[in-house]
């Protein structure tokens, strides 16, 4: 191009016929389009290191071994794809984890760092990123299990047949410094190294790894990004407009078209730079022309892509509402009977499904070690009654279901189709109303008299454990684990794998430690060194009691308390006496007290339709 000749600047142009900016119009000259900011989405490709053959050799994960750490780019650049895996891992977790039909929380440490909700967290973020996640475990001198550490699914590897790991902490810049781990398995552990739990979950394709859950939007997450990407250009180029430019001085020669090309970039783009398309025509007499292209006009076809884009996103999470996970789509107002099913369905077909696949996965880690664990389910919504169902149901009925107390004096015995009928009113009894006559309460005071110096006081025990309601007065040894302890005790020579052996694998190592901490701190055995602290002082914690300042050994006894049902109006006084006593009884003192009374105290209770039961409890006396 000659010096003398300046550029043509057209503002009034408009080359688009197509809504989409990665389309350029076809000139009837020789373009050449420049699109400085299109990013080349990498492939999941899988292919063994080198090409090499054999079973042994690491498959590559991407065409340079670093496809994870696309999928970690996307779920960090995508505020809408991080906003909703966010959203599935706090479902997912629900209201905690908890030992398996128990209300008792699960609440053990894996390592020196994390409780086994911590863990859980990092898996299930991991799952849902990468549909795999993995697990460092690590053996002591007699190869029990002592330590889950949480590996990032990112720098893990494997061969075709998953039975060996590689690890590094970065495969872009440290690849030459790899550690070779073997695949756990929980019967083959006798060299004592560190082994990798992976858990990749079903996939019907024959790959090495997963493919995500959401890979059908791969693309479209990519796309998000970039539309992000572009608006921020805009806002740091002032909204400044983007440009055709047009040589009209004949056809160059490739090498040519490069340096032109070449010299434009580096002269007027930075690495954030603009969109140009540079057009060779064939028209000598006219000067290079510039067309300035309206900043709305990019933005108009960025809106329309936009809308495109996340539907993709939202359908390749199997969500039916984006509101499920917080994400708001304009246009939708989100119609409270309609979020309710979409949230119904929504835990239904996903969030219990792969509450169960990792929870599962977690059980057969931890199986023979701890005992199996479970997420304790919520529902933002409650257990809502249908309302056929509630026409048939009492006020105090429906008050049960929401964990509320029944009305007083009776008011909630009227169905709840009853709550709009006009009733006669009737006076408030007083304070100390009851329906038992003057004559019952007194029978029953003197039966309470009769034997209220049986049993002892419940603060002169340490209750070890509780036991299931029988209606049978039986009391046969069902305390296998703490007899076999007590006998076995100072354990010389034993692990907990050998006690777990001894004992026919009934019990997981989690209850051979918890055990043998409470006889412990019960005084019932001498410390050992198959415990640490800090089983002593959760012992300690949920005995309520440090029975460790005691010199003598103590004996393990069977105890029974009277409970059920609160004290109300309806608690007969007998009832009412013994449980305000808050004694414990033995074997000798129900058997005497049902002689004293004339009937068996055990079965009977305080009478007919009593609600109330004996609770069998192992105690050490403390005073």
């Amino acid at each position: 191009m000659s010096n003398n000749r300046k550029p043509k600047v057209n503002n009034n142009k408009n080359p688009f016929t197509s809504s989409q900016p990665s389309q350029p119009k076809k000139f009837t000259g020789d373009i050449m389009n420049l699109m400085f900011n299109q990013n080349v989405v990498p492939l999941p490709v899988e292919k063994a290191k080198g090409n090499r053959k054999g079973n042994d050799v690491m498959w590559f994960y991407g065409d340079n071994n670093l496809y994870p750490n696309h999928l970690l780019k996307l779920y960090n650049n995508n505020p809408i794809h991080r906003g909703i895996i966010e959203g599935k891992i706090n479902h997912i977790m629900g209201n905690g984890l908890k030992f398996a039909n128990s209300d008792e929380k699960a609440d053990f440490n894996v390592n020196e760092d994390d409780s086994i909700t911590d863990l859980l967290r990092k898996v299930v973020e991991d799952y849902l990123i990468f549909s795999y996640y993995a697990i460092e475990v690590i053996f002591n001198g007699v190869g029990e299990p002592v330590q889950w550490n949480y590996i990032p699914a990112s720098t893990i590897r494997t061969n075709k047949s998953r039975d060996k790991f590689f690890y590094c902490d970065d495969w872009e810049l440290n690849s030459n410094q790899v550690i070779e781990f073997g695949k756990w398995n929980r019967n083959n552990n006798g060299d004592y190294t560190s082994k990798i739990y992976f858990y990749g979950g079903h996939s019907p394709s024959n790959k090495v790894y997963p493919e995500p859950e959401y890979s059908g939007a791969l693309k479209s997450l990519q796309t998000y990004i970039d539309i992000i990407d572009f608006h921020s250009h805009n806002i740091n180029n002032n909204f400044s407009p983007s440009s055709i430019i047009t040589f009209h001085n004949g056809e160059p020669t490739p090498e040519m078209k490069e340096t032109i090309e070449r010299s434009i970039t580096n002269s007027y783009t930075g690495s954030q730079g603009k969109k140009i398309i540079i057009n060779f025509a064939n028209e000598d007499s006219k000067p290079a022309e510039v067309t300035n292209i309206s900043p709305s006009e990019w933005n108009e076809a960025y809106l329309s892509l936009n809308e495109q884009t996340l539907q993709n996103i939202i359908s390749a999470h199997s969500l039916t509402s984006p509101l499920l996970c917080g994400v708001s789509v304009a246009g939708q107002l989100g119609a409270n009977s309609e979020y309710k099913n979409s949230y119904k369905s929504f835990r239904k077909d996903y969030v219990f499904n792969r509450r169960r696949e990792i929870v599962d996965s977690l059980n057969k880690l931890f199986k023979g070690v701890f005992n199996p664990i479970e997420i304790e389910d919520y529902d933002i919504f409650g257990d809502e009654i249908d309302p056929a169902v509630s026409a048939v149901m009492t006020i105090d009925e429906i008050r049960a279901k929401s964990g509320l107390p029944p009305l007083p004096n009776g008011q909630g015995n009227r169905l709840s189709k009853e709550v709009g009928t006009p009733t006669p009113a009737t006076p408030t009894p007083p304070a100390n109303f009851h329906k038992f006559s003057k004559e019952e309460i007194e029978e029953d005071e003197l039966k309470f008299n009769s034997i209220a110096h049986f049993g002892s006081e419940a603060g002169e025990y340490m209750v070890l454990r509780r036991y299931a309601f029988n209606e049978e007065l039986k009391f046969e040894s069902d305390t296998k684990l703490t007899d076999y302890l007590i006998k076995s005790a100072p354990f010389a020579g034993q692990s907990l794998s050998s006690i777990q052996s001894k004992l026919d694998d009934e019990f997981t190592l989690q209850e051979i430690r918890e055990e043998m901490a409470k006889l412990v701190n019960a005084r019932l055995i001498p410390m050992s060194q198959l415990i640490n602290s800090d089983d002593l002082r959760k012992a300690i914690k949920n005995s309520g009691v440090n029975n460790n300042n005691t010199s003598n050994l103590n004996r393990i006894e069977i105890r029974y308390s009277y409970e059920g049902h609160p004290i109300d109006e309806k608690t007969r006084p007998f009832c009412k006496k013994i449980q305000q006593a808050n004694r414990l009884y033995s074997r000798e003192d129900i058997e005497k007290m049902s002689e004293v009374l004339g009937f068996n105290i055990f079965s009977e209770r305080g009478g007919l339709n009593c609600r109330h039961h004996w609770v069998k409890q192992s105690v050490v006396r403390i005073k």
